[in-house]
């Protein structure tokens, strides 16, 4: 399980954190206000440290300084899955466009970039492809 560790006293808080490191895995630091960690077990008993698995409660969050408040919003932000319009669908699907194929740029006649060594200039043709061995 990932919890929120809140650092109440910045000063203490690598001894704080060394304390946590001893029963958890701490994985994120935001030092001297946050960190994450991953539990393995119960979480440990550290003085001077609160720790959350959900919501934050505002008056602990008005006592972080703002970079610590926008480390906590990340991390709740992340708790939530995402929810993306087609998500999982396949790039054909009803109501989907297919991805637009490459344009050629500039002016007609000149080279996109696009085309392989031997295609005439400015067809979009990509012409002869070089032999594996070249």
């Amino acid at each position: 399980m990932e919890v929120l560790v809140v650092v109440q006293d910045p000063a203490g808080y690598d001894q704080a954190i060394e304390a946590w490191r001893r029963s958890a895995t701490v994985t994120q630091e935001l030092s001297p206000w946050v960190a994450l960690a991953r539990l393995d077990g119960e979480a440990p008993d550290v003085p001077g440290t609160r720790w959350y698995t959900g919501a934050v409660p505002p008056e602990v969050l008005l006592g972080l300084d703002p970079p610590a408040r926008l480390f906590v919003a990340a991390w709740r932000d992340r708790q939530h899955p995402k929810q993306r319009i087609g998500d999982g669908l396949s790039w054909d699907a009803p109501g989907f466009r297919p991805p637009d194929p490459p344009r050629a740029s500039g002016p007609p006649g000149e080279s996109s970039g696009l085309e392989s060594p031997g295609a005439s200039p400015g067809s979009g043709s990509p012409g002869p492809l070089p032999d594996k061995d070249v």
